[in-house]
């Protein structure tokens, strides 16, 4: 009989052990899961912000070409029409790099891909400007938006890494 109770009392205290465990281990994985580096969440936000900035600057040109994403969308549904005395395809390309140069901070590199929506499945076209490196280095930080152009739905890619 004494016996009985000696593991009875050594299997409450196995229990319990193992329940201690198992509470430390699970706050150790709901601790380390919740860490997140603080730039990823600066450095998402830098390049959706940036992407935004460049598809809203004034390229300076007249109708079709009024903004940067304008200019893109000219560029891929009719890259030979003229805004001015230059052609969408010539605008869209050096304004856009231009514009970005011009924000994006000096220890990061970028690549941008212009393509109509479904890509994958429609295929086409693809307007590429950038390092084209870019989209192969980790870790590296991705912006899409969407152009709604008439005659086709665009999908801006901007992708940034560190240099």
């Amino acid at each position: 009989m004494a016996n009985a109770h000696k593991k009875k009392g050594q299997m409450s205290m196995m229990v319990f052990a193992l329940g201690v465990v198992f509470f430390i281990m699970l706050g150790i994985f709901l601790f380390t899961s919740g860490i997140k580096s603080p730039d990823t969440d600066y450095v998402n936000m830098y390049v959706h912000n940036l992407l935004l900035s460049t598809m809203r600057t004034s390229t300076g040109y007249g109708h079709p070409c009024l903004s940067v994403s304008d200019t893109l969308s000219c560029a891929y549904l009719t890259p030979n029409r003229l805004c001015g005395t230059e052609k969408c395809s010539d605008i869209a390309q050096r304004v856009t790099e231009q514009t970005i140069e011009r924000a994006i901070k000096s220890n990061y590199g970028y690549f941008i891909i212009v393509e109509p929506e479904n890509w994958e499945i429609v295929g086409g076209e693809r307007i590429k400007m950038g390092d084209s490196d870019i989209e192969r280095k980790r870790p590296h930080y991705v912006a899409n938006e969407k152009i709604l152009a008439y005659g086709s739905n665009l999908r801006i890619e901007l992708i940034i890494a560190n240099m």
